[in-house]
């Protein structure tokens, strides 16, 4: 069950991930193979009660270059309340 803090769970992504200290992982082409940029997709949902900004981090690394980061922020807001008559 994920925390109260996070409020969202991955509910899928195009790429297979594996579990590395809570955190899930991508393990990309090695160097000599892999294309100059690689586009991962993320499916997320929110759970109930979530509003407010949620920012993603992702961080690259790999042997002889520099480590990149990034982030992107969306607004999740609230559901709307049913009218019952």
């Amino acid at each position: 069950m994920p925390s109260a803090a996070r409020r969202a769970v991955l509910s899928g992504a195009t790429s297979k991930a594996r579990l590395s200290r809570g955190h899930r992982c991508w393990e990309l082409l090695a160097p000599a193979r892999a294309p100059r940029s690689r586009t991962i997709t993320l499916r997320v949902r929110a759970l109930t009660g979530t509003t407010g900004r949620k920012t993603n981090h992702a961080t690259v690394t790999a042997a002889g270059a520099a480590r990149a980061r990034a982030r992107s922020t969306v607004r999740v807001k609230p559901m709307p309340t049913p009218v019952t008559g």
